[in-house]
Parts: structure tokens; C-alpha cells; sequence
């Protein structure tokens, strides 16, 4: 027999998960975007995580034209 739990306690167990994931994210984006400006000081990086998977898009204005981004796949333990 399967353990019954109030639908609120399950939805705040989701919110909790996905808000400590997009925490993480941003963390790992001003980690990624710091190391970055460290190494090319005088050039425009923008830095996305996904919070879902892990992934980090980095994007750079030069390149936009020709629809090209760097691309670092994480699996999804990184950000938990």
C-alpha cells in the first residue's frame, strides 16, 4: 500500500525541488560568467543554465549573426 500525502505537502515538495534547482543555476551562471570575464575581459558573454537538465549556453554577440552557441551539457546531479 502506497503512502497518501496531502496534496499540498506534494506541491510544496515540487516548489521546494524546482526552487533550490533554479537556485543553483544562477549560481552556476555567475560561476561560469565570472571564470569567463576572468579569462576575456574585454568581450560580452551572455551565460543561460537550464535548471532542468544542467546545460549552460553561452552566447556571444559576434556569433549571434551566424546563430552559433557554446553549448556544456551537465547532467542534472550538478545543479541538485
Amino acid at each position: 500500500m502506497g503512502l497518501l500525502l496531502p496534496r499540498s505537502f506534494v506541491a510544496r515538495k515540487a516548489f521546494d525541488d524546482q526552487r533550490r534547482r533554479q537556485q543553483r543555476a544562477r549560481q552556476v551562471a555567475k560561476i561560469t560568467s565570472d571564470a569567463i570575464q576572468a579569462a576575456y575581459p574585454e568581450h560580452l558573454f551572455t551565460v543561460e543554465v537550464n535548471p532542468d537538465d544542467g546545460s549552460i549556453l553561452i552566447d556571444h554577440p559576434l556569433l549571434k549573426h551566424a546563430k552559433a552557441r557554446y553549448f556544456l551539457p551537465f547532467s542534472k546531479s550538478r545543479l541538485r
